[in-house]
């Protein structure tokens, strides 16, 4: 096997474990001083709010989940790049991946506060729920006993529960809002995540893969050689070596990105386990890939 592909699967793999370990739930819990533990605090203890602890731990816990899928996708594309064949699926996986980690990445934004958070997240469940309502209407269910998953009536009573205004603008034309927030479009919250580590051409180039653009699948096909059939010519699915050190990218960068974010809502500092853990990896990712940075972490 190729040296270089050899290790991007290796970095795969590991940077999987180590996620996955700082994001069990031996390990999901704030540090007193931290962002998180004072937001818990101001919220459940103003007068007027009727958040509970447990709706501002909802939110984290998404990020959580989140953080678990992406390393999911990371383990199945580095099975795939075993195979030696073209990296099209690994792309899809990648994109997949960045489209969760940029909802859990838009909750975990620094000094936003609980229930900005709250808001966020009630976002992403009522438009969760009107795309499923789309499904449910297409297959001829109404849903009732809830097998799909929640309706967008159960995200409104839960707003209402926790002391949200009403959405506003909430159709599949416009952009759900919640007090203070616009729910993004999935590009958008993709591109500014990728943008923000320097990344902005990637989702588009990842989508083509997704979408099975012609320009996208031509990337990943080579002119056979030996045809002498000019009216007939075919072309061979070869690996693509520039397709497969992006996707691995951007699947590591999914899962970074979440983590680093974690790190300063949980106040995780230099002495902590998950410190431990992450630090020594995260220094050996940008040189592994070769890339010149990794925003925004500037211990490293």
């Amino acid at each position: 096997m190729d040296e270089a592909i050899q290790e991007y699967r290796q970095l795969l793999n590991d940077t999987a474990n180590v996620v996955e370990e700082i994001a069990s739930v031996e390990s999901w819990h704030e540090v007193a001083t931290s962002e998180a533990a004072r937001e818990i605090e101001l919220a459940t203890t103003e007068v007027e709010s009727q958040l509970t602890e447990s709706s501002i731990r909802t939110a984290y816990s998404v990020v959580q989940m989140g953080i678990h899928v992406c390393v999911q996708h990371a383990r199945a594309a580095s099975e795939i790049l075993g195979l030696q064949i073209s990296p099209l699926s690994v792309e899809v996986l990648a994109r997949a991946a960045v489209e969760t980690a940029a909802s859990t990445w838009w909750i975990t934004e620094q000094g936003i506060g609980a229930r900005r958070r709250v808001c966020r997240l009630q976002l992403l469940r009522v438009k969760s729920a009107m795309e499923l309502r789309k499904l449910t209407d297409e297959i001829g269910d109404a849903n009732t006993d809830r097998r799909f998953g929640e309706n967008e009536e159960d995200v409104l009573a839960y707003s209402t529960m926790v002391g949200l205004r009403p959405f506003s603008n909430k159709s599949r034309r416009q952009n759900a809002r919640c007090e203070l927030d616009v729910l993004p479009t999935y590009t958008a919250r993709a591109n500014d995540l990728l943008s923000f580590y320097g990344a902005s051409h990637a989702y588009m180039m990842l989508s083509g893969s997704a979408h099975g653009e012609i320009w996208s699948i031509l990337r990943h096909f080579r002119d056979e050689a030996d045809t002498a059939d000019v009216e007939n010519p075919l072309r061979r699915l070869v690996p693509n070596r520039t397709a497969i050190r992006g996707a691995t990218s951007i699947l590591l960068l999914s899962m970074v990105s979440q983590i680093d974010a974690t790190f300063r809502l949980f106040g995780w500092n230099e002495d902590s386990s998950q410190s431990l853990l992450w630090w020594p990896h995260r220094i050996t990712i940008p040189r592994v890939m070769g890339w010149e940075a990794l925003r925004p972490d500037e211990s490293t």
